[in-house]
This record gives C-alpha cells, sequence and structure tokens, in this order.
C-alpha cells in the first residue's frame, strides 16, 4: 500500500497534526509493547 506517499502529503500540508499523530502512534506501540513484555 502506499501509506508512506499519503502520509507524507498529510504531513505537509497539516505538520502539527503529523507531529502529533506520530507523538500518539509511537506512544500506543511503545504502550503496547511494555504491555506485552510484562
Amino acid at each position: 500500500m502506499s501509506y508512506k506517499l499519503l502520509f507524507i502529503v498529510f504531513c505537509s500540508k497539516k505538520s502539527i497534526i503529523c507531529k502529533t499523530v506520530v507523538l500518539w502512534y509511537i506512544y500506543l506501540n511503545y504502550h503496547e509493547h511494555v504491555i506485552r513484555s510484562s
């Protein structure tokens, strides 16, 4: 799929929202990883 392209376009148009989404996504992945580890 072309998620990267969509992501780049989304980031270029709404950088603040993009940063928020990226941070939230990283946070969720980290949180999920921690839950699996414990």
